[in-house]
């Protein structure tokens, strides 16, 4: 994984961001998006597919859209088998080599073998990711996180005919999870969501990869001093200090360069992979 590692790392020094259309600052609390929202920006009208802003409530939202021009080779089924590849800390640094600290699965996931794990998945499959959880170590916006990923069956966001749904909007790889950061001394607390969707364009130049997170509604289970937390926290205040708007920002910037690394070497990780599974 080396040279990938070291391509990565060449990716970032050079990447450029492509401007968000949409800010807190340029926003003005006009336009708001929440979970609630998902099944519309998914299949019908997507208010905001590539910026960040924070709603009325506090809570905020980040869109990432990654180009995924043919030339790259990269298919929703090999976006998928990431998710089920990714098991290792040296793996994971690949993604962002600046950002990414350490990364591991429940034990329940690490005992698949990894062959199985790769294979699996796709629309109506279920990939062995769903009902795991990725734990994982990153830096965003500067700020060290510690995550745990709580992978979801996409039914739990769009309905039992998500399926239907996607091969009518030529979507061919959904992904959907809860997001839980380590907040001391409560431990792990549910703070958001997220949906990474690979798409085809109708002008068949390519496909692309949407990203969505929704952030803010915290709910902690089964922790200690759960109904203080989810008393104070789900309020406009506290939200905007768990992430700031700097933290959104963050968010967007990491996405837009995390998936920018992996566009360019998954294709090839997915063919030399599969190969040795056969």
């Amino acid at each position: 994984m080396d040279d990938i590692y070291q391509r990565s790392l060449e990716l970032l020094n050079n990447f450029e961001i492509r401007s968000p259309i949409l800010t807190p600052k340029t926003n003005s609390g006009k336009l708001k998006v929440t979970q609630a929202d998902a099944s519309a920006l998914v299949f019908e009208e997507n208010k905001l597919e590539h910026g960040y802003i924070r709603n009325p409530d506090g809570t905020g939202y980040v869109a990432v859209v990654t180009p995924l021009d043919t030339e790259f080779g990269v298919t929703g089924e090999m976006v998928e088998f990431w998710f089920n590849f990714c098991d290792t800390t040296e793996k994971y640094k690949c993604w962002h080599p600046k950002d990414h600290i350490k990364c591991t699965w429940n034990e329940e996931m690490l005992q698949i073998p990894v062959g199985i794990r790769a294979k699996s998945g796709g629309l109506g499959n279920r990939g062995s990711y769903i009902g795991n959880q990725h734990r994982v170590i990153e830096k965003v916006g500067g700020v060290t996180q510690d995550l745990r990923i709580c992978f979801c069956p996409p039914e739990e966001f769009f309905g039992e005919d998500y399926e239907a749904k996607c091969r009518e909007h030529s979507i061919t790889c959904i992904v959907t999870g809860a997001v839980k950061a380590k907040v001391i001394p409560f431990g792990y607390v549910t703070v958001g969501s997220l949906i990474h969707l690979v798409q085809e364009r109708a002008d068949g130049s390519g496909l692309d990869m949407k990203s969505h997170f929704f952030l803010g509604n915290i709910k902690a289970d089964g922790v200690f001093g759960q109904k203080v937390l989810n008393n104070v926290a789900n309020n406009s205040f506290v939200r905007k200090a768990l992430m700031n708007d700097e933290g959104l920002e963050g968010l967007f910037r990491h996405c837009a360069e995390e998936m920018h690394c992996l566009k360019h070497f998954v294709s090839g990780l997915y063919q030399r992979e599969m190969e040795n599974f056969e």
